[in-house]
């Protein structure tokens, strides 16, 4: 199965977000809220044996609730050629350190720079556009970390929870 690790977004801020990006609608595909969420780990195609392992070690992460920023647009690969729209994330030095050393120690591809992906973008928008709006977002508690299932379907994919670390 193809898996992933990360952190979900509170379904009421994902629909604001969502919102305020339909604007590039015409030039390529916003997320749906139900799907947004900050990756810490694509795993890929894993076997149960390794969902599993990943569990377990989910299960001993000791990790406390700790508080995200959300806000300023950014673009992957880069401004001029842009396929992929995100906000970035803002998180305590103590967290990061501590979900990079777990993720790390997953294999898969843990995350580089953490973002949130708001739209996947098929023709050049006008960059004038992110001038006129505020992407500041504020920020929120994260109470979980979820293991989930991607299952590739059109026009969305399909994110299923395997396994949900709540922490303390």
């Amino acid at each position: 199965m193809r898996a992933f690790l990360a952190i979900p977004i509170p379904t009421e801020l994902a629909k604001k977000i969502h919102s305020d990006f339909l604007f590039l609608s015409d030039v390529g595909k916003v997320i749906p809220p139900k799907n947004m969420h900050i990756t810490l780990n694509f795993l890929g195609e894993v076997g149960e044996i390794k969902i599993n392992e990943i569990m377990e070690r989910m299960k001993r992460l000791f990790l406390a609730r700790f508080e995200i920023e959300l806000g300023g647009v950014g673009f992957f690969p880069s401004p001029s050629f842009i396929r992929i729209v995100y906000l970035g994330v803002k998180i305590p030095k103590k967290e990061e350190k501590i979900l990079k050393e777990f993720s790390n120690s997953l294999g898969g591809a843990p995350f580089t720079t953490l973002h949130l992906t708001v739209a996947r973008i098929k023709k050049r928008p006008n960059l004038e556009l992110f001038s006129k709006k505020s992407f500041d977002y504020g920020g929120f508690v994260v109470e979980r970390l979820v293991l989930y299932e991607s299952i590739l379907k059109k026009p969305n994919p399909n994110y299923r929870e395997i396994f949900v670390k709540r922490l303390v």
